[in-house]
């Protein structure tokens, strides 16, 4: 399905909010829900795309946030940007490891 411009803006919002599917689709009424449904399950799609965008934008914006506390010099900044690294270190390498194909003999 062809969306526009504002839709897509309207999904990387939901994302960055982190609505889930549900909440979605009664939102987005002007959608019919099963494409809309089907194209925010399928990877790749402008709409599974958007969402992840805005999660994504929402990471990056907590972590800017946290980057000028930290600068600032508030320890409880430094502490959450560091533990924050680590688990996207943690989560990043269970991506790897789950896309890497397995050799089958």
């Amino acid at each position: 399905m062809a969306y526009t411009k504002e839709f897509i803006k309207k999904i990387i919002q939901l994302g960055m909010i982190a609505y889930d599917i549900d909440r979605i689709v009664i939102i987005c009424d002007e959608v019919p829900e099963s494409e809309l449904r089907i194209d925010f399950e399928e990877e790749g799609s402008k709409i599974h795309d958007a969402y992840k965008k805005g999660q994504y934008l929402a990471e990056f914006n907590i972590d800017m946030k946290l980057m000028d506390l930290a600068g600032n010099g508030d320890l409880k900044a430094i502490d959450r940007l560091k533990q924050r690294k680590e688990e996207r270190k943690i989560l990043d390498k269970k991506k790897r490891k789950k896309k890497k194909p397995k050799l089958i003999l």
